[in-house]
C-alpha cells in the first residue's frame, strides 16, 4: 500500500469569522466548529483489491477502514459479509488497469455528492485522464452533468443492492394520500425515492436494471419492468376497483418476485386515475418476507 498526503492539515479559526460572532461560545463548542482541527487528505493506492459499489474497498480478507464511511466494527463487519458473499456467487467485475474511487454509501444525495465526494475527485482531477473511475450504477441526472466537468478515461459503472419507490407526488392522477406515512417505513430501510419524469430513458433504464426492489403506485412507471432483472421484487399499489392488466403478465414472463396490494382509492369517474391510501403495515410485512 502507499499513502501519499495531497492537501494538508487545517485549523478551523472560527472565533476571527464575523459569521460566528453571534454565536456563544459555548453553541460553538457543542456543534465542535471553533478552532476545530480538520485532519489531512490522503491518496491511498492498493492492488489487487476488491471494491463494493458505495465504495469500501478490502484486500487479503481485511475491510480497508479508510474507505468506510463513518466507520465502525459492525459496517466493516456487514461490507465484509457482503464482498464475500459476491465472490461465492462469482458475480465479481474484474476491472482491468488504475482505478479511482470516490464514492461512499451516500453518493446519492446532492449534498454528501458536491462537499464530500466531489473534492476527492478534484483532487485527483490531474490523474483522471489516465486512470478509470468507479462509481455506482444508480445514477441521477445531477451526477452525470457533474462528472462531465471533468477528463476521466472512462467510467465504470457498478451495481448494487439498490431499492426503488417511485413516487407519483407530481403527477396528475394515481398520487399516494398518506405518501409520507408510507416512506417513513421505506427510509430505514434504504430505499431511494425518485420521480422518473425527471430523468432520461436511459436513466431510468439504468435504474430500474440495477434494482433489487421497485415499489409504485400503479402507474406507467411500472411499465420499466421491460428492463428489471428477473428475481427483482416489485410491489405494485393499486386501486381496489382498479385491475392490473399489464404489470402482472410482464413480471409473470419475466420471472419477477411480484406483489399486489389493494388500496382504497378516492372515487373518480374512471377509477384507473383514483389516488389511493396505502395500508403501511401490508408493506412493511411484505418488506419483511423479503429475503436480504
Amino acid at each position: 500500500m502507499k499513502k501519499v498526503e495531497i492537501y494538508p492539515a487545517t485549523i478551523n479559526k472560527t472565533g476571527a469569522n464575523p459569521v460566528f460572532s453571534n454565536i456563544p461560545a459555548p453553541v460553538l463548542k457543542l456543534i465542535s466548529l471553533k478552532d476545530k482541527a480538520q485532519p489531512p487528505v490522503f491518496l491511498f493506492s492498493l492492488s489487487n483489491a476488491y471494491v463494493s459499489p458505495y465504495g469500501p474497498v478490502f484486500k487479503n480478507g481485511i475491510v480497508f477502514k479508510e474507505s468506510v464511511y463513518k466507520s465502525s466494527t459492525k459496517k466493516r463487519w456487514n461490507i465484509f459479509l457482503s464482498c464475500y458473499k459476491k465472490i461465492l456467487k462469482n458475480k465479481v467485475k474484474k476491472i482491468e488497469g488504475d482505478c479511482v474511487v470516490i464514492c461512499h454509501s451516500w453518493y446519492h444525495s446532492y449534498g454528501h455528492w458536491l462537499t464530500e465526494i466531489i473534492p476527492r475527485l478534484f483532487l485527483v482531477k490531474e490523474e483522471l485522464s489516465n486512470k478509470r473511475l468507479i462509481v455506482h450504477k444508480d445514477l441521477s441526472k445531477f451526477h452525470f452533468e457533474i462528472l462531465s466537468k471533468f477528463n476521466c478515461k472512462d467510467i465504470v459503472y457498478v451495481a448494487g443492492n439498490n431499492k426503488i419507490y417511485i413516487s407519483r407526488s407530481k403527477a396528475r392522477h394515481m398520487k399516494i394520500i398518506n405518501e409520507s406515512e408510507l416512506e417513513e417505513i421505506l427510509k430505514p430501510r434504504g430505499f431511494v425515492k425518485v420521480f422518473l419524469e425527471d430523468i432520461s430513458f436511459d436513466e431510468q433504464v439504468q435504474l430500474l436494471n440495477s434494482a433489487s426492489i421497485v415499489i409504485s403506485s400503479h402507474g406507467s412507471g411500472l411499465a420499466n419492468v421491460l428492463f428489471m432483472q428477473p428475481g427483482t421484487h416489485i410491489i405494485n399499489l393499486a386501486s381496489n376497483d382498479h385491475h392490473d392488466y399489464f404489470c402482472l403478465p410482464l413480471a409473470g414472463a419475466a420471472n419477477m418476485n411480484y406483489s399486489h396490494i389493494n388500496c382504497n382509492g378516492t372515487v373518480k369517474l374512471n377509477p384507473a386515475y383514483n389516488d389511493i391510501t396505502v395500508d403501511v403495515n401490508i408493506v412493511r410485512e411484505i418488506l419483511e418476507s423479503i429475503p436480504n
